[in-house]
């Protein structure tokens, strides 16, 4: 028993020192548990047999880099050529022709890439501020001028319209063409005194009433120089000679309110009526130059405004807005208009 103990031969595992009584199980072992492994080196056995012990452990022998192993080949990175040996690949790389014309490529690519990217950016930014104006109603000076040249050439190549000294036929009703501009209406003169009694018995409406009596008077189109389209944006258009362009609402409305109120300030001076006639009118103007004063409008949810002035300024955009004829600016910005002057000697 003895001497048949002795004749088995044992396969040790030189990695884990474990014995099997085969070489198949020996490789069995080593292809679950070392398969990185050398196989010569973790079955114990010389590397010119390795051959035949990785095929009867079905592993291929060229993944332990025994057996007929390819040499690895290194590639230049500008023309492709091959090289044996690294060091050869990276000398040749130093002195390689196409190594400028590759790197211009590949500059040129990443410039078009930073390009792209910018181009996303800037389109991104655009949105960004699309949405800041829609929702705060405000529109940049340039903008201004990029629509006031598209109204420009709006005007150009109008074939369909008849020029006349006082209207334009446009197949249609007649058109008023010619149009006092923005601030020359000289209300002092234009007005009579009838028109300013009138005004002045509106009392607290009187500003309103003049606007109506200046801008809105069908016997006075050429007065209509001014239209508000979209209450919730910052624009207004206004006639500024030869043209109708865009400009700040709020300035608009600034200056048309202190001409108005200036000239019934001044007719209220020089005209010859008793005090008591028109005491409550001054008490109104009184209350309106007062700008420390808060108002509180009882007919709006009691809303309230830093003094009077700021809500007579809502009141005539809201007046100046329902007054207007959108239709009818449409058309004039498809017209050769005119600028009628004004003669300071016109009589009441």
């Amino acid at each position: 028993m003895s001497e048949c103990n002795e004749s088995i031969k044992l396969f040790r595992c030189n990695i884990c020192n474990k014995n099997y009584s085969s070489m198949s199980s020996l490789c069995n072992h080593n292809k679950k548990f070392h398969k990185i492994i050398n196989v010569a080196d973790s079955c114990g056995i010389a590397a010119d047999c390795c051959s035949i012990v990785a095929d009867s452990c079905g592993i291929s022998a060229d993944i332990y880099g025994i057996v007929n192993s390819a040499p690895k080949k290194y590639l230049c990175s500008f023309c492709n050529r091959i090289f044996n040996h690294r060091s050869n690949k990276f000398n040749h790389e130093k002195i390689c022709k196409h190594k400028n014309k590759t790197e211009i490529i590949n500059n040129n690519n990443k410039l078009e890439k930073e390009i792209i990217e910018i181009k996303k950016e800037n389109i991104d930014i655009k949105n960004i501020l699309k949405e800041l104006i829609e929702k705060n109603c405000k529109i940049h000076p340039k903008t201004l001028q990029k629509i006031n040249k598209q109204l420009i050439n709006n005007n150009i190549n109008n074939n369909n319209t008849n020029n006349t000294n006082n209207g334009t036929i446009n197949n249609g009703p007649v058109i008023n063409n010619t149009y006092v501009k923005f601030g020359n209406e000289q209300l002092a003169s234009l007005l009579t005194r009838k028109d300013m009694l009138k005004i002045i018995n509106k009392q607290c409406l009187c500003i309103e009433e003049s606007i109506k009596t200046v801008h809105f008077n069908k016997s006075l189109p050429e007065y209509n120089n001014i239209f508000i389209t979209n209450m919730k944006d910052t624009i207004a258009y206004i006639f500024d000679g030869s043209r109708f362009i865009l400009t700040s609402k709020d300035e608009v409305i600034n200056n048309l309110y202190n001409n108005h109120l200036e000239n019934i300030e001044q007719f209220l001076d020089e005209a010859e009526i008793p005090e008591n006639k028109y005491s409550k009118i001054t008490k109104f103007l009184d209350i309106l130059n007062d700008n420390e004063k808060c108002f509180i409008d009882g007919s709006n949810n009691n809303k309230k405004y830093s003094n009077y002035k700021a809500y007579k300024l809502i009141a005539i955009k809201n007046l100046i807005y329902n007054e207007c004829d959108q239709k009818l600016l449409k058309k004039l910005n498809n017209m050769d208009l005119q600028e009628k002057i004004n003669n300071k000697n016109e009589s009441e």
